[in-house]
Order: structure tokens, then C-alpha cells, then sequence
């Protein structure tokens, strides 16, 4: 068995835990896991911190940039 067999193998038992774990969770505990997870994922990787909250200022620029032309556009539709 190769090195990345071993490692697919070993994807495979940690995604079907996973997901048997995940079977046992509702909607609230999902959300606090992930809350945590996220917060200990990001105070140990302050560079993916800082990357994530650039793309959550680019995403709203995005946003605000869209929303304003959808309301131009359906302007000028209501005047035609």
C-alpha cells in the first residue's frame, strides 16, 4: 500500500466519522461546534484571520456595488 492510499484510506474513516457524528448534532450544536472550531482555527492562524476578513470587505463591496445596480436597473425599467 502506498503513502497516498494510506492516506485516502485514512480520509475515508475520518470523513464517515464525520459524518456519523454529524448524524447525532442539531442545528444549535452544529453552530456552537463550528463557532469554536472557527474561533480556535483563526486565534492559531492570524494570517487566515486577516485573509477571511479582506474577503468579507471585498464580498460587501460586492454587494453594495450589485445592490446599487439592481435598483439603476429596475429605475430604469419602471421608467420605460
Amino acid at each position: 500500500m502506498t503513502y497516498d492510499e494510506k492516506v485516502d484510506g485514512l480520509d475515508a474513516i475520518i470523513e464517515d466519522l464525520i459524518e456519523w457524528e454529524l448524524l447525532g448534532m442539531d442545528m444549535d450544536a452544529l453552530e456552537s461546534y463550528f463557532l469554536l472550531s472557527m474561533k480556535e482555527f483563526y486565534k492559531d492562524n492570524p494570517e487566515d484571520l486577516e485573509a477571511m476578513l479582506e474577503y468579507r470587505r471585498e464580498y460587501k463591496d460586492t454587494e453594495i456595488v450589485l445592490d446599487e445596480e439592481a435598483k439603476e436597473l429596475a429605475r430604469q425599467q419602471d421608467n420605460e
